[in-house]
Parts: C-alpha cells; sequence; structure tokens
C-alpha cells in the first residue's frame, strides 16, 4: 500500500474558487479558466462545490485503506452518474452542473478511473486473503 502524506492531499475545490472567484457573488454564472495555458475549464458554484465536498470526503477516506477503497467505488459511480446526466440532460442542465461536454466527458473518465482502482483493490484483497488461507493451511 502507498502512504500518502498527510501534508500532500489536496482538492481541486479551493483552486476553482481561487480562479473563479465571481462564484461567490454569482454562484451559477459558469466562469471559464484554462489550465495550463491552454486547455478551457468551465465551472460555476456549483460545480465547484461538488468538487470541494468529495475532495473533502475523499482525502478524510485515504486516513484508512477500507475507507479509501469505498471512497473510489462510491466516488467512482458518483462521477459516472454526474457524467451521465450531463450528456442525457444537455446543455441546460450541464449548465446547472457548470460543465460543458468536454467537462461531462472527464467526470466520466473521473469516474472509470476510481471504479477501475476500486476493482484492482479488490483482486489484491482477495489475492492476498487466499494467500493467507493457504499459508495457515499448510501450517497446520
Amino acid at each position: 500500500m502507498v502512504k500518502v502524506r498527510r501534508c500532500c492531499r489536496v482538492t481541486n475545490g479551493p483552486a476553482g474558487y481561487l480562479t473563479c472567484p465571481t462564484v461567490f457573488s454569482e454562484p451559477m454564472a459558469s466562469c471559464t479558466t484554462e489550465l495550463v495555458g491552454f486547455i478551457p475549464v468551465t465551472v460555476n458554484g456549483c460545480h465547484l462545490a461538488c468538487h470541494l465536498i468529495t475532495g473533502v470526503i475523499g482525502m478524510v477516506a485515504v486516513a484508512r485503506r477500507t475507507r479509501a477503497t469505498s471512497y473510489a467505488l462510491l466516488g467512482g459511480l458518483y462521477y459516472l452518474v454526474w457524467g451521465a446526466v450531463g450528456l442525457v440532460g444537455g446543455p441546460d442542465v450541464r449548465h446547472h452542473l457548470g460543465v460543458d461536454v468536454v467537462g461531462t466527458w472527464v467526470h466520466i473518465a473521473e469516474g472509470a478511473l476510481l471504479v477501475v482502482i476500486w476493482l484492482s483493490t479488490r483482486r489484491r484483497s482477495v489475492a492476498t486473503a487466499e494467500r493467507r488461507r493457504a499459508a495457515t493451511a499448510s501450517t497446520t
């Protein structure tokens, strides 16, 4: 298991609030900034709040392996649903979520990645349990 230093855990919610300060006065108004100077990122207050909440939950969850794996599954499903709602709901729904079509696909990719992480940790857990059972059976 890879240890994550507490000082290195971050969430992108605060970064969004710093780059789009208008979300405090107009939370539903979209704000587009450029990441790395050329990647447009569109957000609004709702979008930033959702990322801030999931980010804080994720930072708490990584303190323990079982909570981290649960977060990977639940967070993955959350982002997959958020992305699907953006795709199916169309421009009006995406406006309220403060995201564009590309951002919707990014949320789907984030969700899929978290589910893949959860699946990989489940496989490792099962393999470790089987090795322990085999070792215990061979010593008795």
